[in-house]
C-alpha cells in the first residue's frame, strides 16, 4: 500500500483487517449498501481560523510541516481539547492568489503562497492557542500584517468561501476556453512532498500551461489544477499528468488520496499495482461478486474480470 494518510485507489488490505475497511471506497464493486450506522462528531464550541500569506514558499513548507508534526503528536499521544492540533491546513500557491486577487484584492502582491488553518478552541483556551499560532507563524515568517484572522462563524464563512472560489473560478475560466480542467489528485509521504510541490511546479512552467495548485497541504495531498486554452494544450496537460502520476508512484505515492478510481482512472491504477496485484483484486472482487455485475467497469478492466487460467 502506499505511504500516505490518505488513500482511495483500489481495494485496501492490511494484516488483521477488519472487512469493513475492505468495502470502505470499493466504489460499489462489492456488494451493495442497505443500511448504516453512523455516528456524529460534537460540534466544536469554537474555531480559530486563518489564512496566511508567506513571503517565502521555503518558510511555509516549514511552517506546514511543523503544524502537522505538532498536531499529529498530540493526536498520538491522545491529548484533546486545549492543545495544538490543526484541523484544517489548506494551501495555496502563488498562481492561485493571483487568480483570486480578480476578486479579492486584500490579497498581498508579493505573496509565495499562503496557509488557511482552523483550530478547534474554547473560551477558556482560545487566547492561549491563539498566541501558540501567532508564535509559530512569526517564527516561520509568516507576513502577519497581511493576514486574516477570527474566531467567529462570520469569518469563519468568509475564509471558507475564499477557499471554494478558487475552484469556482477555475471551472468559470475553462467555460470561457471551452475546455476541461486536468486535476491530480495524488499524495505522497511527507519526506516527499517538498520535491513533489517543485516538480509540479518545475514541470508545469517549463511547459507554459496556466495551472494553480491548492489543498490539502496537511496530508502532502494538493490539487494540481492544469486549465488548457485549446484542444492542443488539453494533449498536452493530459501527457503531463502521467508523468505526475509516475513520480508519485516512484516515490510511495498514491494516484488518487480522496476520489476514487471509478472508470476514468483505471489504467493510472496499474500504474500503482501492476497488472499482478490487479488480478489479485479482481479475484477478490469475483469470490463476492462471481458474475461480476456490481459497479461494472469501475476500478477494473475486463480484461481482468473476466480472464481465465487455462
Amino acid at each position: 500500500m502506499p505511504h500516505t494518510r490518505k488513500h482511495a485507489a483500489g481495494y485496501y488490505v492490511a494484516p488483521g483487517m477488519d472487512v469493513l475497511d475492505l468495502f470502505i471506497g470499493s466504489e460499489g464493486t462489492l456488494g451493495v449498501v442497505t443500511e448504516l450506522e453512523v455516528e456524529l462528531l460534537p460540534q466544536p464550541e469554537g474555531v480559530l481560523c486563518g489564512i496566511v500569506f508567506f513571503k517565502s514558499e521555503d518558510s511555509l513548507l516549514a511552517f506546514v510541516q511543523e503544524a502537522r508534526e505538532r498536531s499529529l503528536q498530540s493526536r498520538a499521544h491522545g491529548q484533546t481539547g486545549g492543545v495544538f492540533d490543526a484541523r484544517a491546513l489548506e494551501y495555496f500557491d502563488v498562481e492561485s492568489l493571483n487568480f483570486l486577487h480578480e476578486r479579492y484584492a486584500l490579497v498581498p502582491f508579493g505573496a509565495a503562497g499562503a496557509i488557511f488553518f482552523e483550530q478547534e478552541i474554547t473560551v477558556e483556551t482560545e487566547e492561549t492557542l491563539l498566541a501558540t499560532w501567532l508564535e509559530l507563524l512569526e517564527r516561520h515568517n509568516a507576513l502577519l500584517d497581511d493576514s486574516w484572522f477570527g474566531t467567529n462563524e462570520h469569518d469563519r464563512a468568509e475564509m471558507r468561501e475564499f477557499r471554494h472560489q478558487l475552484p469556482v473560478m477555475v471551472n468559470e475560466w475553462l467555460t470561457r476556453h471551452n475546455q476541461r480542467k486536468v486535476s491530480t489528485d495524488m499524495a505522497v509521504p511527507d519526506a516527499e512532498f517538498p520535491a513533489m510541490l517543485r516538480f509540479y511546479q518545475d514541470t508545469l512552467r517549463t511547459s507554459r500551461l496556466q495551472y494553480v495548485i491548492f489543498g490539502h497541504i496537511g496530508d502532502n495531498h494538493v490539487h494540481v489544477n492544469i486549465m488548457p486554452r485549446d484542444d492542443v494544450e488539453a494533449l498536452a496537460a493530459r501527457d503531463i499528468y502521467m508523468r505526475f502520476i509516475r513520480r508519485a508512484v516512484s516515490v510511495g505515492g498514491t494516484i488518487s488520496a480522496e476520489h476514487g478510481v471509478g472508470k476514468i482512472k483505471r489504467e493510472y491504477l496499474r500504474v500503482l499495482y501492476g497488472d499482478e496485484h490487479l488480478r489479485e483484486m479482481a479475484a477478490l472482487k469475483r469470490a463476492f461478486d462471481p458474475a461480476c455485475i456490481l459497479g461494472q467497469g469501475n476500478i477494473f478492466s475486463e480484461e481482468f474480470l473476466f480472464e481465465r487460467k487455462n
